[in-house]
């Protein structure tokens, strides 16, 4: 049986749970996305997990990862198949991916401070809710986020980029004018 203590958190996306397992899944900065089994076929935990066709992605962030099932399923009615999967990932000592993170990297003076931003302040705010906006691109004025986990489908996705990241962008960089998320 797994001794690490797994906190699964319900985040403001609805079909998205955040789960800390009391120990680094990756070891570094970084995250990694899985959306098929066969896209996972180097994260052991992802491929536990998207074995389940209640669930359409798994995001690995290094101290979380964020799972977000199929809407057609309930909560109540997958936790202890996903409680179970975890488990046995936690018992198997395995890492959660053999897979390289992602980061974000520019050559540019101004998208690395955009990043930078990203990178601290943002993503505290939304690691806390199994997310992260990830840097897309700054062209013409026009700063461009991914976003990833539970961030990716999130209701409130709109909400949060146009009321939190564009004000504080524009504030703090004079050049963006607009965000536009993929």
């Amino acid at each position: 049986m797994a001794q690490e203590k797994i906190l699964a958190e319900e985040t403001p996306n609805p079909n998205a749970i955040r789960i800390s397992v009391g120990r680094e899944l990756i070891p570094r900065d970084g995250w990694l996305e899985y959306s098929s089994f066969s896209q996972a076929s180097n994260a052991p935990l992802a491929q536990r997990l998207l074995n389940y066709r209640f669930v359409q992605r798994v995001f690995i962030r290094k101290e979380f990862f964020t799972l977000v099932r199929d809407p057609n399923y309930d909560w109540e009615h997958i936790i202890e198949d996903i409680r179970e999967a975890v488990d046995r990932f936690l018992d198997s000592q395995l890492p959660a991916s053999y897979d390289t993170p992602s980061i974000e990297t520019s050559a540019d003076e101004t998208e690395n401070a955009v990043i930078e931003v990203l990178r601290g302040s943002i993503r505290n705010a939304t690691s806390g809710d199994g997310g992260e906006m990830i840097f897309g691109g700054l062209k013409e004025g026009v700063l461009t986020v991914n976003p990833r986990g539970a961030c990716r489908d999130c209701p409130f996705v709109k909400d949060t980029i146009e009321g939190g990241l564009q004000q504080a962008f524009q504030k703090h960089f004079s050049g963006i004018k607009k965000i536009e998320w993929v």
